[in-house]
């Protein structure tokens, strides 16, 4: 209600808005109101997912109530993928390896989903390029100052941030909203790079992906990933180490990380 609240006020005011909407939902402890709990097949988890869920589609019908669905950009994603140690109460990575805490693709890769008609973006488009939470502000603050929309002071703020490029640590990637999806130059494309949940100097990054190649210079388990993992290399048992030579897999065929490349 406050987040609805807020943009139904600044609309009123003819002023653009930001809303940042994070929600505690699925993370555990799991909870879920009385309109909610004990209505889904998947017990604690389900309940929680289907309130939020709920919650988000009352946000999108403010948006359609206030009359500004189509001109605002709607960004959908989440920090990191599912703690598996919470097994039944935890989410699922699906095909992608071990979880939360890892820095292979179960523990990396989360959903993004974008709305946005009035950037050119057509309901049903998929795009495949490789972006990061991190290009988000970047992104969002080029689509604010585009044509200043009556900001004051964004504009210099703008311009101080990116006169500075060790503030930015993503990209923006406002020209890839729309149906095309192509990335420009200067952009990701495709390139991202893997910090383990507690990083340290002296190990550096633990992989690389260009494209659809993905390489693991250094792999850990995770406690996140759960001491009963099926799979031995996400559990916290799976101690740091070093492959020699580094392991390779190809993303588009592979997302499991299962078929190591071999050779040049």
């Amino acid at each position: 209600k406050a987040a609805s609240n807020f943009m139904e006020k600044a609309v009123a005011s003819n002023k653009p808005f930001l809303l940042h909407y994070c929600s505690h939902h699925t993370h555990s402890p799991q909870f879920a109101g009385v309109d909610t709990t004990g209505k889904t097949r998947r017990g604690r988890f389900g309940d929680s997912l289907a309130e939020f869920d709920h919650s988000v589609g009352e946000l999108v019908s403010t948006l359609e109530k206030i009359g500004v669905i189509d001109n605002t950009l709607i960004w959908f994603t989440s920090d990191n993928g599912p703690s598996l140690r919470n097994e039944i109460r935890g989410g699922n990575a699906g095909l992608l390896k071990c979880g939360k805490g890892t820095t292979y693709e179960g523990g990396m890769r989360v959903p993004g989903i974008i709305r946005w008609p009035a950037g050119g973006i057509q309901a049903g488009s998929i795009c495949r390029e490789v972006v990061s939470t991190l290009d988000m502000f970047p992104t969002i603050l080029n689509i604010a100052t585009a044509d200043n929309n009556g900001i004051r002071g964004v504009g210099a703020m703008k311009n101080a941030i990116v006169s500075s490029s060790s503030f930015l640590d993503g990209f923006d990637i406002s020209s890839m909203l729309h149906s095309t999806c192509t990335s420009g130059p200067g952009q990701r494309n495709g390139k991202l790079i893997y910090y383990p949940q507690f990083a340290r100097k002296d190990r550096g990054l633990f992989a690389v992906r260009s494209g659809k190649t993905k390489v693991h210079f250094h792999t850990r388990g995770s406690l996140q990933s759960g001491t009963s993992n099926p799979d031995k290399d996400c559990r916290p048992s799976a101690n740091f180490t070093t492959p020699n030579p580094p392991l390779t897999y190809d993303l588009d065929v592979d997302a499991s990380e299962i078929y190591e490349l071999t050779g040049k």
